[in-house]
């Protein structure tokens, strides 16, 4: 989130992510995290919010990611967006390698790759 704050990145977001950001900030080993920061998984998730620029995305009939069709949501919007890159941890994504010449990176690779870090 530093980077957007900087406005280094830009971030994009549909609703459901958002939902699911939420979810996944509650998730036991996150959590301890999260509120060391101060802020609740719905606040933090909320304030993603308001760094992200919002996507409307239609989801198809036949699923991009045959494993975790949930995960979707995350290439239309990246397409739907002109995206640079997908970054995520989710293994699903990470074995497409890329969608629709979107690469799909970690953290640590993209920022390797973008900032040599």
């Amino acid at each position: 989130m530093q980077l957007a704050e900087r406005g280094a990145i830009e971030l994009f977001i549909t609703y459901s992510m958002l939902l699911e950001l939420e979810e996944v900030l509650a998730y036991k080993r996150l959590y301890g995290r999260v509120t060391q920061l101060g802020y609740t998984p719905s606040q933090l998730a909320s304030y993603a919010l308001t760094l992200a620029t919002p996507v409307d995305v239609a989801r198809g009939f036949l699923p991009i990611v045959q494993a975790d069709p949930d995960d979707d949501v995350f290439l239309l919007c990246a397409a739907a967006a002109q995206a640079h890159y997908v970054v995520t941890h989710d293994r699903h994504l990470l074995a497409l390698v890329s969608y629709k010449e979107i690469p799909i990176a970690t953290l640590d690779l993209f920022l390797a790759q973008e900032f040599g870090e």
